[in-house]
């Protein structure tokens, strides 16, 4: 699985190419951004908001050893070949769009370790994910080592 930036926009946004597909990406630090692709997945899936799935995956800074891990850095959320990479750490703000979004029942939120993820939202700010699955055994079973479902196993999906 190669993943390689095809088109640069300058404004935050890419087109990454992943083997054969095509995945549009924003990065930014900025809580209008965030609302901004937000509201262009809702428009874009509006028929089908009751079975959205999502991706979902979490960074965080290492902190040290006497505080523990420290808070989120990176939250990834992807819908179809749309991704959003907050830099949370850093935000100017997090926009009321993504409490909401996070916490809407219709949408269900996928990912290896998911739950761990959930957690650390929580603790660092106080956003709630609701409809969490996590695909650790999937996944595990998917790429034929199935004892990589039991936690604390890391499963990569790298070549």
């Amino acid at each position: 699985m190669a993943a390689s930036i095809v088109n640069d926009y300058g404004d935050g946004t890419y087109r990454v190419a992943f083997d054969e597909d095509y995945i549009h990406t924003t990065v930014t630090a900025y809580g209008d951004d965030v609302e901004d692709w937000l509201d262009e997945i809702l428009r874009i899936h509006r028929r089908r908001l009751n079975y959205l799935v999502v991706g979902l995956d979490v960074e965080w800074h290492p902190g040290n050893y006497y505080s523990g891990p420290g808070p989120v850095a990176l939250l990834q959320i992807c819908v179809g070949r749309r991704c959003l990479v907050f830099q949370i750490l850093h935000a100017d703000y997090i926009p009321d769009g993504l409490f909401d979004f996070l916490a809407d029942g219709r949408f269900t939120f996928v990912g290896v370790g998911i739950h761990d993820d959930v957690v650390k939202l929580r603790r660092s700010y106080n956003l709630e994910v609701e409809g969490a699955v996590d695909l650790r055994y999937l996944a595990a079973q998917t790429i034929g080592k199935p004892r990589c479902g039991a936690p604390g196993c890391r499963v990569w999906f790298g070549r």
